[in-house]
């Protein structure tokens, strides 16, 4: 049996909430509280497997997760309520202080994000949990749990190529803000290349994400509209409720087409559409996440002969979406994400030396 530990501020919230968990028979709820005070005695006491905790919570204390993290480390899984008013600073911090995911909650025991809760929670609960996250240090630190003394054999970087990388897509979910933060906070300044992020969120959170890209790395990171022109150098966010497509070589698009393996925007339609623009032209990067979304998108880089790469599975904080790409086979290299950049780096920068020799 899974043991969640469940914070709600809202009496009926919280009583919906335990009642939809309970009604799983894999799940148990082991104490509803109202506020995180007192959440550190209470992980010690009822040792949970998860916390699932209202951001309403966290409005009083943006610095609890913090110190859940930092004495009792455990699976976090922030919930949003798209009727209440949304405090981006709460969802920014609690990103940047190691929450895994964050999901909007269902409204009722019928809606459909009721199986992504608890499908999230199942597969979250199973993470092991043993270092404090990225609040604790400098935001172009590499993180605790990724140092290059610790990390496995991975594959090594990619040989020469005569062919001109223009473009990098990368697809995270759960677990992916801080491996992606740590990705592009090692791209320099001057990276030659357009990055496309599609990072799975509930809606209405794409802003304060990009705040929390923003915070963390040296590239502008801009939301993507209609008709954006691709520049080298700029980091360019999937918005909310929106397939992030590039329609147009040297343009992207959005367009609002049924979800894609339950995900709006989806890591396959990005990648798909850089296979289709961009060819062998074209670099895709699969980080942290639950599920298989995006392994469709980097077999089509791979088979245009692009260049296609999966977070190791070691290094990911959920390991679902990496295995899926590497297993598959349209994973061509399994690397940290540290490594991942300076494999970027690489082929970038000596495309630009042979084109200097031509």
């Amino acid at each position: 049996m899974l043991r969640v530990l469940v914070i709600d501020p809202v009496a009926k919230s919280r009583k919906a909430l335990g009642a939809l968990l309970t009604g799983e028979t894999d799940i148990v709820v082991v104490s509803m509280r109202e506020t995180i005070d007192g959440a550190v005695r209470e992980i010690r006491i009822q040792k949970p497997d998860l916390l699932a905790i209202d951001a309403r919570a966290l409005e009083a204390d943006h610095g609890a997760i913090n110190q859940i993290m930092s004495e009792t480390p455990l699976p976090i899984l922030l919930l949003v309520d798209e009727t209440q008013s949304k405090d981006d600073s709460v969802v920014v911090q609690a990103l940047r202080q190691g929450v895994l995911a964050v999901l909007q909650k269902p409204s009722s025991h019928s809606h459909p994000d009721c199986a992504e809760l608890c499908g999230q929670i199942r597969s979250l609960a199973k993470i092991p949990v043993v270092r404090h996250p990225a609040a604790a240090r400098s935001r172009r630190q590499t993180p605790p749990a990724m140092q290059l003394s610790s990390l496995p054999k991975q594959s090594p970087g990619p040989p020469r190529r005569k062919v001109i990388p223009e473009v990098v897509g990368i697809g995270s979910s759960a677990g992916g803000p801080q491996a992606l933060t740590e990705l592009l906070s090692a791209l320099p300044c001057d990276f030659p290349g357009c990055v496309l992020v599609v990072q799975h969120l509930p809606r209405g959170f794409a802003s304060p994400f990009a705040d929390f890209l923003r915070a963390g790395i040296s590239l502008p990171v801009q939301l993507a509209t209609p008709g954006l022109q691709m520049v080298p150098g700029q980091v360019i966010l999937a918005p909310d409720d929106a397939h992030l497509v590039v329609e147009y070589k040297g343009y992207v698009g959005l367009n609002h087409t049924g979800p894609v393996l339950g995900h709006r925007p989806s890591v396959d339609k990005l990648l798909l559409s850089l296979a289709k623009s961009y060819g062998s032209a074209a670099v895709g990067v699969i980080l942290s996440g639950i599920g298989s979304d995006g392994t469709a998108g980097l077999s089509a880089i791979r088979e245009a002969g692009g260049l296609t790469f999966a977070q190791t599975g070691e290094s990911s904080a959920v390991n679902g979406m990496p295995r899926s790409a590497s297993e598959s086979g349209a994973a061509m290299f399994c690397q940290h994400p540290s490594a991942i950049a300076d494999s970027l780096r690489f082929s970038f920068a000596k495309e630009k030396v042979q084109d200097g020799s031509r």
